[in-house]
């Protein structure tokens, strides 16, 4: 099933990086007209490049490609230059954008850009493990500062800008389990809320 879905990016990407250049207004020397179709291998090494950046936290992005002693991360640039991981990072889609439905809100067109891919990502964590006892329903604000149609601005949060997320939480040995449900319209109540989450379960 993982072949599955990276096939489906790989289609999709290589279809964003078509219809950009094909925009007018693209310069000669535009990394664009150096495109050349992304394979599944590389796809896997670019999501590898991006977990690593989780847990090797820089200042800048063009920093893991630096060739200063002190600061480089040589791996990095083996596996991948800079330059194509930045266009593959420009030109990543998970939908194709002409069989998008009309929706009420920005949030909900933009969510489902990814629609898929986090669906499939739930569905793989609800089928490794089950709650069971002593679970608890939580609200979080995860930290977002980019563009983002679904940003949200809550100033009691700590976090205060980002995504507003609904969790089931299990309290056990090994900490807490989430299932994360990315709240698209705000006229859920609590009741609707708590019974679109434990679906996941």
């Amino acid at each position: 099933m993982m072949d599955e879905i990276l096939e489906t990016v790989v289609v999709e990407t290589n279809r964003r990086a078509a219809q950009l250049q094909s925009q007018t207004g693209v310069q000669p020397q535009s990394r664009l007209n150096n495109w050349s179709d992304v394979t599944v291998s590389e796809l896997r090494v670019f999501v590898a490049i991006i977990l690593y950046q989780g847990t090797v936290q820089k200042a800048q992005l063009d920093m893991y490609w630096t060739r200063s002693l002190l600061l480089s991360t040589p791996y990095v640039k083996l596996m991948m230059s800079r330059d194509r991981f930045n266009l593959l990072l420009r030109c990543l889609h998970f939908v194709d954008n002409s069989t998008l439905q009309t929706f009420e809100t920005p949030a909900e067109r933009s969510f489902q850009k990814i629609k898929l891919f986090f669906d499939y990502i739930i569905g793989r964590f609800s089928s490794v493990y089950h709650p069971e006892k002593d679970i608890a329903v939580d609200e979080s604000l995860m930290l977002w500062k980019g563009r983002l149609q679904m940003k949200q601005y809550i100033p009691l949060k700590r976090a205060r800008f980002g995504l507003k997320t609904y969790a089931v939480c299990e309290s056990g040995i090994f900490g807490n389990q989430y299932y994360i449900r990315i709240q698209q319209r705000c006229n859920l109540n609590m009741l609707q809320t708590v019974l679109c989450l434990l679906e996941l379960c």
